[in-house]
């Protein structure tokens, strides 16, 4: 049993600081873009790029139909599947990109922005295609936790990103369009590489399987409508914005946003770690498995606790350093984000606990309430509070999102922060299994 845990815990270590790397490097890739495109171009192009980035994350994420998990988690049980998985998925999720391609142009065409707005939203929407691409071969990688693969897709992904979006804006005097087609070629240079990895750890089957595919299917209404949620959970608050507001006060809210996506990302990173890893010792031992998603929930609220009063107390001159004095009306708008650290932080593990016992439909309910939520709250707070009432929308429903993880994983699959009589399940003894797993692995690695 101690060897097991000793497995797991490596696996969940090494995999959690791949997964952080790769989400690290792509957030602060991102966030550097993103500070240079402020700092050179200003707030209406910051709100333009920040507009055209949400229609692009929302088609990109309904496109995938949330399928992903699926491949993570049956997978990760049997490697044996990866082949079939991978080259399925590719096929169709390719056939579903070009779709969505030609339904966010048409969509973008309708809203009532600008050329400029209108014409980066027409870039984007061309990098569904190579997004998608990128999307299934890191569903692949993380299946078979091969994350430091998914770590250095990103990095070629930022790299081109930020140097030739800087050179862009630095020797070519680049404008919001630029900034897009660089946005669409690092999105290229993600997928290629990401897809050359997942083709050697596994080679596709592109031979159609009709069992697998039924399969999929069945599982599309649950994983579709979760993905289709979370999006306008992320998504809905920037477009409202847009609208209510105008591409200066989305730019206030983008700015704040990226700082704390970067601590998201972290959160982010366990749980995808946590995933495969749970997935494969639920298959072992439900013990094991309650243990480390016990453990998980608890750490994640004693981490992610002082960082939120941080960020909150020290918004201002993180605003000022970082993008000036121009921009210090997003530190309002900051300290209510980082609110949602927090109740955020616990989301990704009571999610993925669900999904990997196959009670997905309560992460259906939990995200269309959460993203409900979102929508109704920002339309009223929107247009009396613009950026910070945006902000205060995303809080409150994270906060409701949380909640109902909580109460569905407490009464559905077993207490959380219920422990049972049993010695191991004490909470003094399953912190000292935490901390045996990881003393032994820092012994290994010094032998």
């Amino acid at each position: 049993m101690e060897n097991k845990n000793m497995t797991i815990a490596q696996s969940l270590l090494k995999n959690t600081l791949a997964r952080t790397t790769a989400e690290i490097i792509n957030r602060l890739g991102s966030a550097l873009f993103w500070i240079f495109v402020a700092r050179t171009l200003g707030l209406t192009a910051l709100g333009v790029l920040a507009f055209g980035l949400s229609l692009f994350s929302f088609f990109h994420t309904v496109s995938t139909l949330g399928l992903g998990a699926v491949v993570i988690r049956d997978v990760a049980r049997e490697h044996s599947k990866a082949g079939i998985y991978f080259g399925q998925t590719v096929r169709f999720g390719c056939v579903l990109a070009v779709s969505a391609t030609l339904i966010m142009l048409g969509f973008s065409r309708l809203t009532y922005t600008g050329p400029e707005a209108k014409m980066a939203a027409s870039i984007l929407a061309a990098a569904l295609v190579p997004a998608s691409l990128f999307y299934w071969s890191k569903s692949l990688l993380c299946a078979g936790e091969r994350m430091p693969l998914i770590a250095v897709a990103r990095l070629g992904e930022n790299i081109f990103k930020v140097a030739v979006g800087i050179a862009v804006l630095v020797w070519w005097n680049g404008d919001v369009t630029g900034m897009a087609t660089v946005i669409f070629f690092s999105k290229v240079i993600s997928a290629l590489i990401a897809y050359y990895f997942a083709s050697r750890f596994a080679k596709p089957v592109w031979k159609m399987n009709v069992t697998l595919l039924k399969y999929l299917r069945q599982m599309t209404p649950s994983f579709a409508l979760i993905a289709m949620m979370n999006s306008l959970f992320w998504t809905a608050p920037v477009i409202i914005l847009t609208h209510t507001a105008g591409e200066q006060q989305v730019g206030l809210f983008g700015a704040a946003y990226k700082l704390v996506d970067i601590i998201l990302s972290f959160i982010l990173a366990y749980g995808q770690a946590l995933f495969p890893v749970a997935s494969r010792s639920l298959g072992q031992s439900t013990e094991q498995f309650r243990i480390i998603i016990n453990q998980s929930i608890k750490y994640a609220v004693r981490l992610s606790l002082p960082v939120a009063i941080a960020v909150c107390g020290l918004a201002p001159h993180i605003i000022h350093i970082l993008y000036g004095e121009t921009m210090l009306q997003a530190s309002p708008v900051l300290r209510i984000l980082a609110g949602m650290i927090v109740p955020f932080s616990m989301v990704p593990v009571l999610a993925y606990s669900l999904v990997s016992q196959h009670q997905q439909k309560y992460d259906v309910l939990a995200n269309s309430l959460a993203a409900m939520a979102v929508i109704a709250l920002s339309l009223v707070l929107t247009p009396l509070y613009g950026a910070s009432g945006a902000a205060c929308s995303v809080l409150a429903a994270t906060s409701i999102f949380w909640a109902i993880e909580w109460v569905s994983v407490r009464s559905k699959i077993y207490g959380v922060a219920k422990w049972n009589n049993k010695p191991h399940a004490k909470p003094g003894n399953g912190h000292s299994i935490t901390i045996k797993w990881f003393l032994k692995i820092k012994q290994a690695k010094s032998a």
